[in-house]
């Protein structure tokens, strides 16, 4: 049997009695009254009363009791809540303190990048292919210009288109095919999001494969 179970029985007989005890009392006393001033009342008068007080004394005293079993029944509960396992625990702070600190994202100088990806102009000029960067107030352009690229060269997987599509940070248009002069030429709109050095990079890279 548990603390709170014992507690229980404790204060349930603790009532009783107090009940009971109230009741003889009233007993007594309305018997010694009724002999000392002459009324007419039978002893099974006087023990209605008493028990009649004792029912009412057991009533009356619940709402005094009724705090105190609520007050054990919320320790109990909240004994049975600390008994749970807990599930999930802060980590020790010498953990917290070796965790290796986030990389910040940090911009690259501008010795990295081509002038002409902030300020335009031609970024490469070779015989075969020249790659122009255009700012206007809308945004920044690339232009690509080839010359005599055959449609081999141009298309597939490892094909001059693919190679610049696969840039990031480029929007391209569908590309121009001036087959009278051998041009082909693709148009691309920068993103504002696009990284300088690595679209510089690439077109670059793109550039010199076609020679």
């Amino acid at each position: 049997m548990d603390h709170c179970q014992k507690q229980r029985i404790k204060f349930t007989a603790l009532r009783g009695l107090l009940s009971v005890t109230a009741g003889v009392i009233c007993w007594f006393l309305l018997g010694a009254a009724a002999e000392k001033f002459g009324l007419s009342i039978t002893a099974n008068q006087t023990l209605f009363v008493g028990a009649a007080l004792t029912i009412i004394g057991w009533f009356s005293t619940k709402r005094m009791f009724r705090f105190t079993e609520e007050c054990m029944s919320m320790k109990e509960g909240k004994g049975e809540r600390n008994l749970k396992p807990a599930t999930k625990s802060n980590p020790p702070l010498d953990r917290l303190a070796t965790r290796p600190a986030t990389a910040v994202k940090t911009l690259k100088p501008a010795a990295d990048c081509p002038l002409e990806m902030v300020n335009g102009g031609k970024l490469i000029a070779k015989s075969r292919v020249t790659v122009t960067i255009n700012k206007t107030d809308e945004g920044r352009t690339v232009s690509v210009v080839m010359k005599g690229i055959g449609s081999g060269e141009f298309k597939g997987d490892s094909g001059v288109r693919s190679r610049l599509e696969s840039i990031p940070g480029i929007k391209w248009s569908f590309p121009k095919n001036d087959s009278a002069n051998g041009v082909r030429t693709m148009e691309g709109v920068i993103t504002p999001s696009a990284a300088n050095d690595k679209v510089a990079a690439g077109l670059i890279e793109a550039a010199n494969r076609i020679g």
